[in-house]
């Protein structure tokens, strides 16, 4: 199952679920009006970076072959180049640049590398990377559709499904436990093929403090979970057939949304 074919038909996706609920209204002007971003947060174009070099790093996994860190780094480099170098767009918080980032990027890298070494993290079999899925829901004419960072597959035959994120701080117990995200990739496994299997959730997370971590998050998901997310799902599926898009302006994207001009346009108008 391909991902940019199945994007190709009418959908929704996972990342277009969690935007809805963050902020309808920038769920709007993406999604439905089209509008061009005014600019990219230096974040989500150094979060990109992270995820191709964790990719990769899988990929060769696949193949037998473990990348050391000089390795990872130098993937790194090579998306971080390829990523922002030379892009007007990109809009860098008070301190950051492009040469700040490489830096602290290559030592963010440095410390998964070691760790992951070190932890035995590595022990699972790989089994696919960025595996898409599609699955329907009752009172949706349109598939729900996503892709799962990493699936793996343990001594005792069970699916692990890893996804990577690169955030500010810690993610704490609950944030864990309630990661929509998750959930639905659990749907999503289900519906194709690993619906007999032992499912196993997790986020590998790159952890951008002062001194870079990287920390590993275990959890699973109960019937009830699913039957919540799929509600919550429902939910929004029928608030964009009602055009019901309601901004956030309490949302964590606020200071860096690239629609910032568009929403104050949205507000003021009769």
């Amino acid at each position: 199952m391909n991902l940019s074919e199945l994007r190709k038909q009418p959908h929704l996706s996972v990342s277009a679920i969690e935007a809805y609920m963050e902020c309808g209204l920038e769920f709007k002007f993406s999604r439905i009006d089209k509008l061009k971003k005014k600019y990219r947060a230096d974040a989500m174009v150094f979060g990109t970076s992270n995820h191709r070099v964790l990719a990769e790093y899988n990929l060769e996994r696949l193949i037998g072959k473990i990348l050391t860190v000089p390795d990872l780094q130098d993937l790194f480099e090579k998306h971080w180049i390829m990523n922002a170098k030379g892009r007007e767009d990109i809009l860098y918080k008070k301190g950051k640049s492009f040469e700040s980032l490489m830096r602290y990027g290559k030592e963010l890298i440095r410390v998964f590398g070691e760790k992951i070494r070190q932890s035995g993290m590595q022990q699972h079999t790989v089994l696919a990377i960025e595996e898409a899925f599609m699955f329907y829901l009752p009172g949706l004419p349109i598939p729900i559709i996503g892709a799962m960072d990493l699936v793996e597959e343990d001594d005792h035959e069970a699916i692990h499904i890893r996804e990577y994120k690169t955030a500010a701080a810690a993610y704490s117990a609950d944030k864990v436990q309630n990661h929509f995200q998750l959930t639905v990739y659990q749907i999503g496994a289900k519906a194709n093929g690993y619906g007999d299997r032992v499912i196993k959730l997790g986020i590998d997370c790159l952890i951008k403090t002062k001194e870079p971590k990287f920390e590993r998050y275990e959890t699973a998901r109960a019937s009830v979970d699913e039957a919540k997310a799929i509600k919550r799902i429902q939910a929004v599926w029928k608030g964009i057939q009602n055009n019901i898009f309601i901004p956030n302006t309490n949302s964590w994207k606020c200071k860096d949304c690239g629609y910032l001009d568009d929403c104050n346009d949205w507000h003021n108008r009769d």
